[in-house]
């Protein structure tokens, strides 16, 4: 059976047809995604290697959150076990199919316990170091997610203190799938063809399909919804949101929208983005096929080793 068939009779039961599937990968590099997921677990490994943005110097981050070797996932030393066990939950709700592409193209997720700060010092000079629940730098490829939030004050050297520490639990798991979100948007944006034919080496985000969807939803919002106001962070200042109609929107409700095609979109803002949704859905649905036609199948953990699953 060749590629195209294996790759068109995986997208059965998923929300894409058959045709739409082929469409949909003629936009993107498919036998070099195909190829990458489906090489042996070993063979994964090394492109995790060659992949991996070294961090290993400077301020960021603190030297025991830099780069170790393969290592896939770095939880705080400060964890007791309770914390260990839910960061392991946490990250078993991403979805596989996402996890094998984030894992060979050299993402790497880290945990930290008392903010950001913890993990990328720099931040103590600011309160987003203690305020801000989850984060993708793009140039790091890495995620950071602390467990714990804290309230601010602010020094007369301009830098910040927190103030007492608490945990949000119930958030855990939709922030983890949005940040993902945003790391799915860079790497997998890395395999889009522009209209070239050529590899566009841009994110999901920059794709015509997904701006045309996003600005269509755009002119439909309006600001006298509730619901609207409660997620002003995904909407526009002109309706009382917080964003700017420009890159930092599109990328922030592609990460929420993400979240929720990976069934962990608590805010349920498709209901505002329907067309954006059904845009990144698609890529959702477009890369889980790739992998179900022909991925292999690898236990990837924390320490980096993609260990074979053996089949029973």
């Amino acid at each position: 059976m060749t590629l195209t068939k294996i790759f068109c009779a995986a997208v059965a039961g998923l929300g894409l047809s058959a045709v739409q599937a082929a469409d949909l990968a003629a936009t993107f590099d498919h036998a070099g995604l195909s190829k990458r997921l489906g090489a042996s677990c070993a063979v994964q490994e090394m492109q995790r290697r060659a992949a991996i943005i070294p961090v290993t110097s400077g301020l960021d981050p603190a030297p025991e959150y830099r780069t170790k070797g393969l290592t896939y996932v770095m939880q705080s030393a400060h964890f007791d076990a309770k914390m260990h066990a839910r960061a392991d939950k946490i990250y078993a709700t991403i979805p596989h199919h996402t996890r094998a592409l984030t894992y060979n193209d050299g993402g790497v997720f880290v945990w930290s316990r008392y903010g950001l700060a913890e993990s990328l010092p720099s931040r103590k000079n600011a309160a987003n170091g203690y305020t801000t629940p989850g984060l993708y730098l793009e140039y790091e490829r890495r995620l950071y997610f602390p467990f714990m939030l804290a309230d601010v004050r602010k020094n007369k050297n301009g830098t910040y203190r927190s103030i007492g520490f608490y945990e949000e639990p119930a958030r855990g798991v939709r922030i983890a799938n949005h940040e993902t979100g945003h790391m799915v948007d860079d790497i997998l944006g890395n395999y889009s063809f522009e209209q070239s034919g050529t590899r566009a080496e841009g994110r999901l985000t920059d794709r015509r399909d997904y701006r045309t969807a996003i600005a269509d939803d755009l002119r439909h919002i309006r600001g006298t919804k509730p619901d609207v106001v409660a997620l002003d962070y995904y909407m526009p200042i002109r309706i009382g949101g917080k964003q700017d109609e420009g890159q930092r929107l599109r990328r922030e409700v592609f990460a929420e929208l993400w979240a929720e095609a990976s069934g962990q979109g608590g805010s349920n803002l498709s209901r505002h983005y329907p067309r954006a949704y059904g845009v990144v859905k698609s890529y959702f649905d477009y890369l889980k096929s790739v992998y179900e036609a022909g991925g292999s199948a690898c236990d990837y953990r924390k320490d980096g080793r993609a260990v074979p699953v053996l089949k029973r």
